[in-house]
């Protein structure tokens, strides 16, 4: 039997219900993703972990994002917030993730609203390309980096 810590996933969870409330009620939706970030913070929080520094960090950095997209996306029309949204539950997956599948998972859950939110808010076709350059390229480093590591001893085996 799995032993899982239920409370431990409750931001990401949080996080996820916000997204489809947002297309109806986004001034509540950001106000969960506050709620969110901030039982990420006190949930993920070890004195003696050096990661938890960057957990802290990551959830500061939300929260701060998240009170200032209240006001930002009134601007904007309505898919701004679900994207942002989506975003950054991509980014809290990544932080979650365990193993490489997960990452790869959280790491496309956040690119993907991050190139649409370009598109839809585009004034120079540049911007897209140099953001799509720059959340794949690392992505490919990784998967390379993997594969190497999968195949690379299978053929240097010496040991036969």
């Amino acid at each position: 039997m799995i032993n899982i810590n239920i409370l431990y996933y409750i931001p990401l969870v949080i996080i996820f219900i916000s997204v489809p409330v947002s297309i109806k009620y986004r001034t509540f939706a950001y106000v969960l993703s506050v709620i969110s970030s901030i039982a990420f913070i006190f949930i993920t929080f070890n004195r003696y972990n050096y990661i938890t520094y960057f957990y802290m960090i990551s959830g500061a950095v939300w929260i701060i994002s998240s009170i200032y997209s209240i006001s930002y996306s009134k601007s904007y029309g309505k898919w701004l917030s679900p994207l942002f949204l989506l975003t950054i539950s991509g980014m809290m997956v990544i932080l979650y993730s365990s193993n490489f599948l997960i990452f790869i998972t959280g790491w496309e859950i956040m690119s993907i609203p991050a190139y649409v939110t370009v598109a839809v808010n585009k004034r120079n076709d540049a911007e897209a390309y140099v953001l799509c350059f720059s959340l794949k390229y690392p992505q490919f480093l990784l998967l390379q980096q993997r594969l190497c590591h999968i195949f690379i001893p299978a053929i240097l085996d010496l040991t036969s």
